[in-house]
């Protein structure tokens, strides 16, 4: 992200904010009408991606846990979820997991792979040895047009009966991102 800066939401942006678009009332309406009020009761933290002093796109982060529903099997959360914990234990009915809550990038910057460079840096933070905290898998709610490009960042389906519904929830395996960057540097 050489020419882009992330900075977290503030007051000093709030005259690009009120300009943003992105083509997606839910998504405008989060950025500019409650992105400050889950800051303040501490439900979501929002970050700002800027081009120079465009502001191109926002994200935001909460804590969450992919857990075990009740018709998936131990043995298909196992393959599925906890195929590669350091020690397999079986009482692990849950596992951490940092949520994007909310992924937009402005109508006049869509397409220019904004979007994946986000993730790409979601990835490497929360995998980092300097990660603040334990962190297994990233999650997101995908809504239905949205899916594709979830999946071209590798991330799954989490639960297949589920995929009828407005979202769906995906996930990321961040152990798989670092068997990759493994793989790279060899």
């Amino acid at each position: 992200m050489s020419d882009l800066s992330i900075e977290k939401l503030s007051q000093e942006f709030i005259s690009q904010i009120k300009k943003f678009d992105c083509e997606d009332d839910d998504l405008n309406n989060f950025i500019i009408n409650d992105s400050f009020h889950y800051e303040k009761g501490l439900l979501a933290k929002t970050y700002l991606l800027f081009l120079q002093k465009n502001l191109i796109g926002y994200y935001s982060i909460l804590n969450d846990k992919i857990q075990r529903l009740e018709d998936i099997s131990k043995r298909e959360w196992n393959k599925k979820v906890k195929k590669d914990l350091p020690h397999q234990k079986n009482f692990l009915d849950e596992l951490p997991a940092l949520k994007i809550g909310r992924l937009a990038i402005n109508k006049k910057f869509k397409n220019n792979g904004y979007g994946r460079q986000i993730i790409d840096s979601l990835k490497e933070s929360f995998s980092s040895p300097n990660n603040k905290t334990g962190c297994k898998f990233i999650t997101v709610d995908a809504y239905k047009k949205s899916q594709d490009f979830y999946h071209k960042q590798n991330f799954k389906i989490y639960a297949e009966k589920l995929k009828d519904k407005e979202t769906i929830l995906m996930y990321f395996n961040l152990s798989q991102y670092l068997k990759e960057v493994e793989e790279y540097k060899n």
